[in-house]
């Protein structure tokens, strides 16, 4: 089990996150948390599977 390319792939997907969340309040404040919620299962589910 390596778990160091896996800590490299998680940091790389929440560092999409966030940046993917100020995108979204930037630009459309209405519906940055349902693309937040959507984000976060996703990549948790990423990283899970």
């Amino acid at each position: 089990m390596t778990a160091r390319p896996a800590k490299l792939i998680e940091n790389t997907v929440y560092a999409a996150l966030l940046l993917g969340l100020w995108c979204m309040v930037s630009v459309a404040p209405s519906w940055s948390g349902v693309v937040l919620l959507a984000l976060a299962f996703w990549a948790f589910g990423l990283t899970v599977l």
